[in-house]
């Protein structure tokens, strides 16, 4: 599930600002696909975030995340956001059984040439959220994310889909949250697309995930 909405007051603030830098999150001037996707985050299947999840962050690493392509430094608080999530689901568990603590994990995304592999980058799989140096270790990947090149959504929801598909667990909501400052621009084995074509790739990864994994 592609989900924007968070119930902890706590984290209000991170999640504005996801939504601020998700401005055109897979908005694919597709109306009844983007109406399809929207149905699935506002309907009764939606999760809170006092009840475990799998969530994965999948943050945007593109160039235009700041310098020195953008002057405004776009990635950084986007690390904080993602960072704050990964605090919130962690306190939230504390004193819960292992069971009912929530997995994450991180991907980050961009695109140089037409083979992605290596560019795109599981920074750090799902990882049960027990110990603080659990939660640590995930946002020190967070923290060592650089940013360059194009904006490969697709990319970056493929990889988080087949992390969910491998390492998701059965009766816990399967969630990713996406932070990004603009519309795709390039897509697997495409360095160069329109905004349309790199999305519309983007979104058959969402309906592949949703599919496979009802994430």
């Amino acid at each position: 599930m592609w989900q924007k909405v968070i119930k902890d007051k706590r984290i209000l603030g991170g999640i504005a600002l996801l939504i601020v830098l998700a401005a055109v999150p897979l908005k694919l001037n597709l109306a009844s696909r983007e109406q399809d996707i929207r149905q699935r985050a506002s309907g009764p299947t939606s999760c809170s975030i006092n009840n475990p999840v799998d969530a994965m962050l999948l943050i945007d690493k593109s160039g235009s995340m700041g310098p020195p392509v953008n002057t405004d430094d776009r990635i950084t608080p986007a690390k904080a956001a993602a960072k704050n999530f990964v605090n919130i689901l962690y306190q939230n568990g504390s004193n819960q059984s292992a069971s009912k603590k929530s997995q994450t994990g991180v991907v980050s995304f961009a695109q140089l040439t037409t083979n992605t592999e290596g560019v795109t980058t599981l920074d750090a799989p799902l990882t049960l959220l027990s110990t603080q140096s659990n939660v640590t270790a995930v946002n020190t990947k967070i923290d060592s994310i650089q940013i360059f090149g194009r904006t490969c959504t697709q990319c970056g929801v493929r990889l988080a889909n087949e992390e969910i598909k491998a390492h998701g667990r059965a009766g816990v909501k399967k969630i990713v949250i996406l932070l990004t400052d603009g519309g795709a621009n390039a897509y697997d084995g495409h360095l160069t697309a329109t905004q349309t074509e790199a999305e519309k790739a983007a979104n058959d990864e969402v309906d592949k995930g949703y599919t496979e994994s009802g994430t």
